[in-house]
């Protein structure tokens, strides 16, 4: 009759380490979901533009500059604002945004509702591009078929469509047209010398920017807050939200470690009366811990992936959720190696009392 009212007293203990972390991982999960997403919606309130992208004109036009040869390592998107495009649907007259796109390394690319985003093989290679927002796809007298593949017609020059861009709800790249921007500038067909870059370190220097060994002047402008979420100061609330989550992922580990450990302690006592250090214990169920951890982690990540396609559309949506995945895992586990340090010393301080 004992030996079962142990057992049991086991079992539940088990049960309520399994059902915090199981809890803790479908936290990290919804809040890896709300990143993501937060990170959609903040691109495409933006038009694409990160909260920092630098505006600025090319002084001399004359100069046909590769971007391939922009002196610097780190990864970058530039755009060209050509303009807008009129249309008339019907009665009514509709308009869409048209920017000539080339990215270095590597960019943000949207959620797509067919085909493909331009990849870095694309730029540089003579050919015709255009990837096109949904709105602009449902006006049939924008773009053309020939021999199977779509073109969108842009004074005259015909761009192949590869990818129509959109997302589930409404937002600006519905209505935008992107071109490969080596085209746009070869054929001369841009109307703006404004250009807009998405980059970590600002690369002008002097009013200038450096394009292997030459030089090209510019004017940087100030194209005022891009996008409602910079006028919420997102950014910080993101970061608020982030510390909260922190202090809920360190609180529950702490207190529920904490509680298991406690009601471990008569079996830590025998164990160490019967010669058996007591970092020796801790080390059994500190892996214990990690075990079960895991596993409620693992099994909550993995569900979340069957689910992901169907909440984010972003196709580096994995990738990002991936790698807020490895963050949490780690956070939780730092908290319950620190609760069970924090135990362990407590401890060897209550054995050293008595002697």
């Amino acid at each position: 009759m004992r030996k079962i009212t142990i057992t049991s007293l086991r079992i539940n203990r088990i049960i309520w380490i399994l059902v915090l972390y199981l809890l803790l991982s479908v936290i990290a999960v919804s809040f890896s979901f709300y990143q993501v997403k937060q990170q959609e919606l903040n691109k495409l309130t933006r038009s694409l533009y990160n909260m920092n992208s630098i505006s600025f004109v090319i002084n001399n036009l004359d100069i046909l500059v590769d971007w391939r040869k922009l002196k610097t390592t780190q990864p970058f998107t530039t755009f060209n604002d050509i303009g807008i495009v009129y249309r008339k649907i019907g009665d009514e007259l509709v308009q869409y945004n048209a920017r000539g796109i080339y990215y270095h390394k590597n960019t943000y690319k949207p959620p797509m509702i067919s085909g493909r985003f331009f990849e870095e093989a694309d730029f540089y290679q003579e050919k015709r591009l255009a990837v096109i927002g949904k709105n602009v796809e449902k006006s049939e007298d924008n773009y053309i078929e020939q021999n199977g593949k779509k073109y969108y017609v842009f004074k005259g020059v015909y761009f192949e469509i590869i990818g129509t861009m959109g997302a589930s709800y409404s937002s600006k790249i519905d209505d935008m047209i992107l071109f490969n921007l080596d085209a746009i500038e070869q054929e001369e067909m841009g109307e703006s010398a404004v250009y807009v870059m998405n980059i970590g370190k600002n690369p002008i220097s002097n009013g200038s920017l450096q394009f292997g060994d030459h030089t090209v002047s510019v004017d940087v402008i100030d194209k005022g807050d891009l996008g409602v979420q910079r006028f919420l100061s997102m950014d910080v609330y993101q970061l608020v939200i982030f510390l909260l989550l922190l202090l809920i992922l360190v609180s529950l580990t702490l207190l529920f470690t904490q509680y298991w450990l406690g009601k471990k302690s008569t079996e830590i006592r025998i164990l160490w009366q019967l010669g058996i250090p007591i970092g020796r214990a801790y080390q059994r169920y500190a892996i214990t811990l990690v075990l079960i951890a895991s596993g409620c982690y693992l099994l909550v990540g993995l569900l979340s992936y069957w689910w992901l396609p169907r909440y984010l559309q972003n196709p580096q949506a994995g990738m990002m959720h991936t790698l807020h995945l490895i963050v949490g895992y780690g956070l939780i586990l730092l908290s319950a190696g620190i609760s069970m340090w924090l135990s362990f010393r407590k401890s060897i301080r209550q054995r050293l009392r008595k002697g």
